[in-house]
């Protein structure tokens, strides 16, 4: 891992298969998932998972269990993730489209949910009704990596953000309008990776 010049910090990642994130009802997930960030429901998964699998272009997907596939979940409440997450569509139009999709239904099935609906020049911001925090936008294109090995071959841009059939398309992931999951954005407070690195070396 490197981290750039604005702080961020940069890593070796090939792909981001899938997002796991507990919810408060797997109905408005679906609804917010499906119908508002437009994914697809994973037809393979839908008869014996405990979870709602959509499908996130040709290789990624997010699971969303539900108190109404675990119990627990009831008590415990949704996970919400520390940060963001990015998803990328082929134009900026397909984002915004989406940024549309999702005012609408918050202001109608979604409309009593923590959703929150931003459209910025370059990204549309969203809170979905769980409270995660995510940015769609258009694929940059745009592969930032640290250095690898010269034995291994480095993904393409297509490669990585799900345009390239070669690699395994996920059955049932057609009519997908997101690409993928470019990106987990994790939120931490100034100084947590040098405490993390001294208490790694106390540990050694």
């Amino acid at each position: 891992m490197s981290t750039g010049s604005a702080g961020t910090v940069k890593g070796s990642l090939l792909l981001l298969e899938h997002v796991n994130l507990n919810v408060g009802s797997a109905a408005l997930a679906k609804t917010f998932y499906i119908r508002g960030i437009g994914c697809c429901e994973d037809p393979f998964r839908a008869a014996k998972c405990k979870s709602l699998h959509c499908n996130v272009g040709a290789h990624c997907q997010f699971h969303t269990a539900g108190p109404e596939h675990e119990s627990y979940i009831a008590a415990e409440g949704p996970q919400v993730w520390r940060g963001e997450i990015v998803v990328v569509y082929r134009t900026k139009g397909e984002a915004q489209e989406a940024g549309t999709r999702l005012r609408e239904l918050a202001l109608s099935e979604l409309k009593e949910t923590a959703i929150r609906v931003e459209a910025q020049s370059s990204s549309v911001r969203v809170t979905c009704p769980f409270g995660n925090k995510f940015v769609l936008r258009e694929a940059t294109g745009q592969v930032e990596a640290a250095p690898m090995p010269s034995r291994v071959r480095r993904l393409s841009a297509q490669e990585a953000e799900g345009l390239d059939d070669k690699n395994g398309r996920r059955q049932g992931s057609e009519g997908s309008a997101p690409l993928g999951i470019a990106s987990l954005v994790l939120s931490c407070p100034d100084g947590a990776a040098r405490v993390k690195e001294d208490d790694m070396a106390t540990w050694l």
